[in-house]
């Protein structure tokens, strides 16, 4: 018993019976043969496919009109993906073609597990490439995915998230949608839609699987989303109408549309009837319900308007009329076979009433004919036809109906393949084109660092440091500034450093200079000490020349200290070389002064060489705390730093070996002979307490 009819399944059927009907008539196509068919309704069913199968190969066929003894040699099958592989499996290896009007999945084009495998509806590697650049097209980078659970489904999102890689894409992720009846699932994926950021959603899927998810979405106003509709669902008038707040703005990938004359005629004349009881008024659009159960779809078909006679979008339909005449061109080419002229061996033809599936198959790969609209078509080398797509935009009217606006087209077969009018666009916030991000990208003065566990395009945006500047938008790194150059505020541009100088007034520089006149004094009041007792023998013996020479270095280092004060550009010039040498001097001397003590083991009995030792060991770690102190110090800063340097060392020296000196001369002057006789006599006196000039 009949429990329910898919008057629009029930239309591509009799689209088969009229282009059979229209070929027999056709004198010039098939003079000589006329064409003859088998239907068998799988109800959706795969085990019938097989069944059907088994029919065609093991048994004999009847044709239209008066009976014939014929073997089917060609298979118009099936309406989707799932159902066709099987079929497909089975026919190759009997090599008998088979060719899909509605079967897009792109495993389909693989010649090795479906030799004899033809569709005239385009791979879905074409419509997901479509759907990568028209993402591309708008500047959306952050893209999810929903995907019906069946080979169409997960077939076409991968493919799309292979060329969506190859745009440089991001995906936000992956979902695949529920069951019908699971509530918890639909309610999951309501969530996740409504809280990621991806504004933009590429769906495979036919009609029926969608309905529970834009019911959830429409209860919980979820009607932000730019979605990307595969040509299973392209122009869904049940969705459209039904659930507009959610699908307004909606970009689809629609099956280019044809016309075929006389078939709205023809189908008017047959007028079936059925009982009302197994109608139902819905009515869908041509395309609409990819793989889903029929028996939701019916109508009453003896009304006038109604799903069967509609011919006003034909798209699958207009696919089977090209699967007819592709299967008749391919008959005629071998009818007009000359014998030993033919591809087989020595040049022999196939028979035209006796010819085996394999003899046809091969005809079917070099089918090349002109369609009633004129255009080409044919197969490649995996028995894809030319792919063509209308790209459609759903648009809200002013009663609330979605209109389904062409807004672009995409012929693989073109030299310029995806032609878009973006002015006719209308999306959900209006006429402005939405953003589809994870992150907004960063500014000038900042740089991306990627999230941890995120897709690529998910990254925080840091400032550059100071003295690092990036000027352009989504900045990998920060570039350093060259020398005597910073970062602005904006950290966007290089800037010359500010001169800054340590001027005279300033507290620091009068402090500073204040040192420096002190420790001039001082070298001069030692030098005064000194020349005072310089006929002392231990101050001749302790190498005067190194004593005279230190003290001027000192008395230069304390002047060379006043070039660091003010803006001189003379002084800029010089400061930094008389410093390095002064300092280098003011180390040398008294490491001099030891090496000629101890080269004439003079002045061992007392105290100097220690002192020396001490001086030195000062002036090292002078310039080791002033390495770190410059180097972290900017501006007038640093200039004091290096005064600072300049004068502690002199001071050291001063410190550990003149101040010493003059205290010992001081005190030595007062003994009763200076000569060296009493000195030593003197010094034998006291060597059981040595003191510090001893």
């Amino acid at each position: 018993m009949v429990t329910c009819f898919s008057p629009r399944s029930f239309r591509w059927v009799m689209t088969m019976v009229f282009a059979i009907n229209e070929i027999n008539r056709n004198p010039l196509l098939l003079p000589h043969a006329s064409l003859g068919y088998v239907i068998y309704d799988s109800c959706y069913d795969s085990s019938r496919d097989m069944e059907a199968v088994l029919h065609i190969t093991e048994q004999e066929a009847t044709g239209i009109g008066p009976v014939y003894n014929c073997t089917p040699r060609a298979v118009i099958a099936e309406s989707g993906t799932t159902l066709s592989i099987p079929i497909a499996r089975f026919l190759g290896h009997y090599s008998i073609l088979q060719v899909s009007y509605f079967a897009s999945c792109k495993c389909l084009s693989d010649k090795k597990l479906f030799p004899s495998f033809f569709r005239t509806i385009p791979s879905d590697g074409f419509q997901a490439s479509v759907m990568a650049q028209i993402v591309q097209y708008f500047g959306w980078v952050y893209v999810g995915t929903v995907e019906n659970d069946d080979e169409y489904g997960r077939n076409g999102v991968s493919q799309f998230l292979v060329e969506a890689e190859l745009a440089g894409l991001c995906g936000a992720f992956r979902a695949i949608l529920p069951q019908v009846n699971d509530v918890l699932g639909h309610q999951s994926l309501r969530t996740l839609l409504s809280e990621t950021k991806a504004r933009v959603v590429v769906v495979f899927s036919s009609e029926s699987p969608l309905l529970p998810m834009a019911e959830e979405l429409q209860q919980h106003n979820v009607t932000h989303k730019i979605w990307i509709a595969s040509e299973g669902w392209a122009t869904s008038n049940l969705l459209g109408s039904t659930y507009s707040d959610v699908f307004k703005g909606t970009i689809s990938i629609a099956l280019r549309h044809g016309e075929i004359r006389g078939l709205g005629e023809f189908l008017n004349t047959l007028r079936p009837q059925f009982p009302s009881e197994h109608v139902n008024g819905h009515q869908s659009s041509d395309d609409d319900d990819k793989e889903s159960n029929p028996c939701r779809d019916f109508e009453f078909i003896n009304e006038s308007k109604n799903a069967f006679t509609d011919v006003s979008q034909l798209r699958v339909t207009y696919n089977i009329y090209l699967a007819v005449y592709a299967i008749a061109h391919a008959l005629h080419d071998m009818q007009t076979c000359i014998p030993s002229r033919g591809p087989f061996f020595n040049g022999s033809c196939a028979s035209s009433d006796k010819f085996e599936s394999w003899q046809l198959l091969f005809y079917m790969k070099k089918v090349r004919f002109t369609t009633n609209l004129q255009e080409q078509m044919s197969f490649d080398e995996n028995g894809d036809p030319p792919a063509i797509y209308k790209i459609i935009n759903w648009q809200k009217n002013a009663i609330g109906k979605i209109m389904f606006k062409n807004v672009g087209y995409f012929d693989s077969s073109a030299e310029k393949q995806l032609m878009i009018d973006s002015n006719l666009f209308v999306w959900p916030d209006g006429m402005q084109v939405p953003q589809s991000l994870c992150t907004i990208p960063c500014l000038h003065g900042t740089r991306r660092f990627t999230q941890k566990g995120m897709p690529f395009c998910c990254f925080d945006c840091i400032s550059c440091n100071a003295g690092e500047i990036s000027n352009n938008t989504n900045s990998e790194e920060c570039t350093q500034c060259p020398e005597s150059f910073w970062s602005n505020t904006e950290r966007d541009a290089c800037i010359p450093m500010p001169e800054e100088y340590l001027h005279l007034s300033d507290p620091l520089a009068l402090t500073l200079l204040a040192f420096g006149v002190l420790g001039v004094a001082l070298v001069v009041g030692v030098a005064a000490i000194l020349f005072k007792h310089y006929k002392m023998p231990t101050l001749r013996l302790s190498n005067p020349e190194s004593n005279v020479l230190l003290l001027v270095t000192l008395v230069c280092c304390f002047i060379s200290s006043t070039l660091f004060i003010g803006q001189t550009e003379i002084a800029c010039h010089f400061q930094r070389p008389l410093c390095f040498a002064f300092l280098t001097l003011s180390v040398l001397c008294p490491l001099n002064m030891i090496f000629k003590i101890l080269a004439r083991r003079l002045s061992l009995e007392n105290n100097e060489p220690k002192f020396i030792i001490f001086c030195v060991l000062f002036c090292l770690l002078v310039c080791l705390a002033f390495v770190p102190a410059y180097s972290s110090t900017e501006g007038k800063f640093s200039v004091v730093t290096e005064i600072f340097a300049l004068i502690a060392i002199p001071y050291g020296i001063l410190g550990c070996i003149y101040i010493p000196k003059c205290y010992c001369s001081r005190k030595r002057s007062k003994t009763p002979s200076g000569d060296v006789q009493s000195f030593a006599r003197q010094k034998r006196r006291v060597d059981e307490r040595p003191g510090l000039c001893e």
